[in-house]
């Protein structure tokens, strides 16, 4: 398996709510049918309506998965860059700009107004994005040359060798097409100057999604049935490399170091966690600022938990957002309904809302 090429799919709102298997997407994962997923967290200023429930899905089911974001020319493009930051972080491993006409009756972003979004968006994460688009659209706007600076997903479709001409059929499955094109680059990007910079290869946007990721019927009862299809991906790397590149792999969550850090009983580690402004509540009282939050802590491990064993019953993910359940055993007694509410900003905790009970 390491020797194989990474293999994807990319998700959007059109999976609609309720419209991703995620168990059984986990399962493909575990058995090597694909790698990853990579969800759209929205065009312009919107925000897909149900990119929170795509990330906590992936989340919750230890899916490895990156962002993208399509950029509007009608609107301005810093603000964009900017709206992508807020709602995914500056902490990404990766980040993904989708470059190709937003609407069928507009058109994709000039060479002026992309570089303009890009350098706002480097300016905030400290990286270069990876850009989706396709070779020609990248020459129709003049940015073959840039392009040569960034990693590139590469949209590309084929049809199926066995059966063109006469029949012009996209491929359906992984298998079909790395059996006819296993390593290549997209056939588009050779002699462009950009074979080294494609990582990732789009090769249909009519794969078989229902085998592989979606369910059919979803819980949005405006609209009950979902996308079938999903766009299918193989990367340019052997898999472990393209992997560890792009993706967050292992990157804990934060209920998760949190619970970590707390099992450490070690005060500065758990604040480290926390922005330095961080605001912390319980019942009784709130707080303000690290080093109040930290005597808090010394407080938890010598008096109220003391030699505790801390252990996360569950959380939920939503955007900036967490809420987290645990349990915890001590010397003092043990608790049974620890839960947390925590507000994030660049990765760090802003506010957390803490509430237990400690029992004999």
């Amino acid at each position: 398996m390491t020797d194989r090429q990474a293999l994807g799919i990319d998700i959007n709102q059109y999976a609609r709510t309720g419209g991703v298997n995620y168990s059984l997407a986990r399962e493909h994962i575990q058995a090597g049918v694909y790698d990853f997923v990579i969800i759209k967290v929205g065009l312009g200023l919107y925000k897909v309506g149900i990119f929170d429930e795509q990330v906590n899905g992936c989340v919750q089911h230890d899916i490895p998965y990156t962002t993208y974001h399509f950029p509007d020319p009608d609107v301005d493009m810093k603000a964009q860059a900017r709206k992508y930051v807020d709602w995914v972080g500056a902490k990404q491993q990766s980040y993904i700009v989708d470059v190709e006409k937003p609407r069928s009756n507009s058109r994709p972003p000039n060479r002026s107004e992309l570089l303009s979004y890009l350098g706002e968006l480097e300016g905030l994460i400290q990286k270069k994005p990876i850009l989706y688009s396709s070779i020609s659209v990248l020459s129709s706007i003049n940015f073959i040359n840039d392009a040569k600076g960034y990693k590139l997903w590469i949209a590309h479709y084929l049809y199926m060798k066995s059966l063109w001409p006469a029949q012009k059929k996209k491929y359906r499955y992984f298998h079909d097409f790395v059996t006819d094109h296993d390593w290549e680059i997209p056939p588009a990007a050779k002699g462009t100057g950009l074979e080294n910079n494609v990582i990732l290869w789009q090769f249909t946007d009519i794969g078989d999604g229902r085998r592989y990721i979606y369910n059919e019927h979803t819980n949005d009862p405006t609209y009950p049935i979902g996308m079938t299809n999903a766009d299918l991906n193989i990367s340019i790397q052997k898999r472990d490399d393209f992997m560890a590149s792009v993706f967050s792999a292992g990157l804990k969550d934060i209920t998760a170091q949190y619970i970590e850090a707390l099992d450490s009983h070690d005060p500065n580690r758990v604040v480290g966690l926390y922005a330095d402004q961080a605001v912390h509540s319980t019942p009784e009282r709130t707080i303000h600022g690290k080093e109040k939050i930290k005597a808090w802590y010394q407080t938890l491990f010598t008096q109220l938990l003391p030699n505790g064993s801390f252990q996360r019953t569950g959380f939920t993910a939503s955007g900036n957002s967490r809420t987290c359940s645990w349990t915890a055993r001590s010397d003092a007694g043990q608790v049974l309904d620890g839960n947390d509410t925590f507000g994030l900003m660049n990765d760090k905790i802003v506010y957390h809302y803490t509430h237990f009970n400690v029992t004999q």
